[in-house]
């Protein structure tokens, strides 16, 4: 209901889509990057705090009691670190918050993995916090970055088409895909190796598709 009314009687909002042009050519790059941000906080979000829930117990064979509290434990430090990140976003700029994030991650994720694998709650509680905090050192940046690679008058359906296409269907589907793979071929190590390579994929975006800063 809020949507709707800032939608369609805020005069400036208004005047916006007065002004929009329905024959203004897409802007490919701006939306491809925009669903590959997307795709990785959905994959590391989903990943790490929903599917870990049902995928240690089956892999480690560990109590679901342990797993939720570890997987609490990465959301509270994904929530408390999001202001931190924001802070440094704006000292270092936006993109470079999102480069270390991204190396980090790629960095410790399988060893954090491995460790969580053991089924000992301190490693397992580690490797959910460092995600969490890692997560929310892409998330502050990347919410202002997407945002702003849409010209103003195309940026609420463009930026909400993409970003959520991109979480969807990779990010959504993640229990879905690890969980396939570690019934179907017993690929322990599925949840990491998909978490890697999108990513790896996200890292390459950054570098090479985005000047933002």
């Amino acid at each position: 209901g809020i949507g709707f009314y800032i939608r369609y009687y805020l005069p400036d909002t208004l005047s916006r889509i007065e002004q929009d042009d329905p024959n203004d050519t897409l802007a490919i790059r701006s939306f491809l990057l925009t669903a590959i941000f997307g795709a990785y906080i959905g994959v590391v979000f989903y990943g790490q705090f929903i599917c870990l829930n049902g995928y240690l117990p089956m892999v480690a064979h560990v109590l679901s009691n342990d797993v939720n509290l570890a997987t609490t434990m990465g959301i509270l430090s994904y929530t408390i670190f999001i202001i931190p990140a924001s802070l440094l976003a704006n000292k270092i700029g936006a993109r470079k918050t999102l480069l270390i994030s991204l190396w980090f991650m790629l960095l410790v994720s399988y060893p954090l993995f491995h460790l969580a694998l053991s089924g000992n709650l301190i490693f397992m509680a580690m490797n959910c916090i460092i995600m969490g905090i890692l997560l929310a050192g892409f998330m502050a940046p990347a919410s202002l970055i997407m945002p702003n690679l849409f010209p103003k008058k195309l940026r609420l359906r463009r930026f909400s088409l993409s970003y959520n296409l991109g979480n969807c269907l990779l990010g959504g589907t993640t229990p879905f895909i690890t969980i396939y793979a570690l019934q179907s071929f017993s690929i322990k190590t599925s949840l990491i190796f998909y978490h890697l390579l999108i990513t790896c994929l996200t890292l390459i975006s950054t570098l090479f598709c985005l000047e933002y800063d």
